[in-house]
Parts: structure tokens; C-alpha cells; sequence
């Protein structure tokens, strides 16, 4: 494979890359209503440099002499990091208690696919869908009460430890 080839791909994921978060972004607000409450947002401005660092390094590709899995491996974290970032700035703003469920950080949960939600240290919830999987989360303590109040009301069968 051209090294040109590869960075050319990596540059026409991004694009793809930002779609789809707002497709993910559209897809979850519909699924959750309306805001009931707006709760914090970390204000991280590191966040905002990560996407063009992540072209600048996708591109830094075509300046250096690496091998074929060299470059594909900084391409591939470039998308990813690109993705990834993008991700948690357009949830960032959105971040609140809705209708139907929450999002905090970059991740949103409908209430209705919350099995448990563990709380027992500081600053931390643990959210588990019925679907097993597990995330960890940070809110405050004040926070982490609403959150905990919005989900017993939206899913009375929720387990709360």
C-alpha cells in the first residue's frame, strides 16, 4: 500500500467520522425528549485541540519516512482520536436529565435499559444496561442525586446500591 493512499483514506474518514457523531447526537436526543434538567459540563478545553492535533498528526504522515503499519497505525489514531473528541464535545453541551433518560460525559442512557446503577464511591457511578454492559461515570455527588432520583422515577424496577 502508497503511504499517500493511506493518509488519503485516514483524511476522507474524518468527515465520515464527524457524520457519525451527529447522526449518534440526532439518534439520542430523539430517543431521549426533552431536557428536564441541564447538569454540569466538565469544562475541559484540552478537548477542542485534540481534533486538529489529530489531522495535524494524520498528516505529519505524509512528512515522515515510516513504514506501511507505521502509518497506518498514526492514521488510525488520528480517526480515533478525531472521533473520539468530537464525540465528547457535542454531548458536552447536551449534558442533562430528559424526559426519557440522561447523558453525562459522552455517554447517554434511556432509562428503561438501565438493570443497576452503583454509586458506592465518590464522585462515581457505575450505570449497567440490562445488555450487561458496564460504564463508569463521573458526577458529583449532587449530580449523582438527581441522576439517581430521574432514573428511580423513569424505571421504578432500577436496582440503586
Amino acid at each position: 500500500m502508497d503511504k499517500k493512499m493511506i493518509v488519503t483514506a485516514a483524511l476522507v474518514l474524518l468527515p465520515v467520522a464527524a457524520a457519525s457523531v451527529l447522526i449518534l447526537f440526532t439518534r439520542a436526543k430523539k430517543a431521549l425528549g426533552t431536557m428536564i434538567e441541564k447538569t454540569k459540563r466538565k469544562n475541559n478545553l484540552l478537548i477542542f485541540l485534540i481534533p486538529p492535533v489529530s489531522v495535524a498528526l494524520i498528516l505529519l504522515c505524509l512528512i515522515r519516512d515510516l513504514k506501511t503499519a507505521g502509518t497506518l497505525g498514526i492514521c488510525g489514531c488520528g480517526v480515533l482520536g478525531f472521533f473520539l473528541a468530537l464525540k465528547e464535545i457535542r454531548f458536552m453541551f447536551a449534558a442533562g436529565i430528559y424526559e426519557k433518560g440522561f447523558i453525562l460525559g459522552s455517554d447517554f442512557f434511556i432509562f428503561g435499559d438501565i438493570d443497576r446503577i452503583d454509586c458506592s464511591q465518590e464522585n462515581q457511578l457505575t450505570v449497567t444496561t440490562k445488555g450487561r454492559e458496564q460504564k463508569t461515570l463521573q458526577a458529583s455527588r449532587k449530580e449523582a442525586e438527581k441522576i439517581l432520583a430521574a432514573v428511580k422515577a423513569g424505571n421504578p424496577s432500577v436496582e440503586i446500591s
